[in-house]
């Protein structure tokens, strides 16, 4: 778990200069690229070479379907149909052909899996899929912390609350993205199920 512990300071520095870099040249989605790029880099640093590209559709229409089950199945069920404000600019993107924006967001999100459902993926599954997840679950949560703390996230009022659910939040998806990169054999997957939990949410 040393590695663990490198990984995520390697990510936690590179990420906060990068974005602070981002945020210095001027308003827009730079910021949150380069803030994920800093796990890419990190991962490259500490030995990431290449990964596995090949996906079929099964996987495809299955990475990209279940992110909307967990999301709006619940809502679904107790039939509230605002479900939440990122929805709205969710159908706003693509009614307006914001082609650019819905591309930044899962460019984001495949530089972040890189990180997490890659490297620490074949490096932690020796340790047993409920240890590696919980593991990288909280490692993802602690690497957001810097944006969290300056004001990029808003989790409420309370910032305890907001960060312990936070945490749970991500240790959840931690199970769901690495059975998506398990199963799919690519990182891919996860990638895109990533990107669109993030427009949609």
């Amino acid at each position: 778990m040393k590695l663990l512990l490198k990984f995520l300071g390697l990510s936690v520095v590179l990420s906060s200069v990068l974005g602070l870099i981002g945020q210095a040249l001027g308003p827009g989605y730079g910021s949150t690229i380069l803030y994920a790029l800093g796990v890419s880099v990190a991962a490259l640093i500490l030995g990431q070479r290449k990964f596995e590209t090949d996906m079929t559709l099964k996987w495809l229409a299955i990475g990209c379907l279940i992110p909307c089950i967990y999301l709006y199945l619940p809502a679904v069920v107790s039939q509230k149909l605002e479900i939440s404000l990122n929805w709205f600019m969710f159908q706003a993107v693509i009614f307006r052909n914001e082609l650019l924006l819905v591309a930044l967001v899962f460019v984001s999100a495949f530089l972040e899996e890189i990180g997490w459902r890659e490297f620490l993926y074949n490096k932690l599954k020796k340790y047993g899929w409920v240890k590696m997840n919980l593991s990288v679950g909280v490692a993802w949560s602690i690497w957001h912390w810097p944006a969290i703390f300056t004001g990029a996230y808003y989790l409420g009022a309370n910032m305890f609350a907001g960060v312990l659910v936070f945490t749970i939040n991500l240790v959840l998806l931690s199970f769901i993205f690495s059975w998506l990169r398990q199963k799919s054999g690519t990182v891919v997957i996860a990638a895109i199920a990533h990107g669109l939990h993030n427009l949609i949410y």
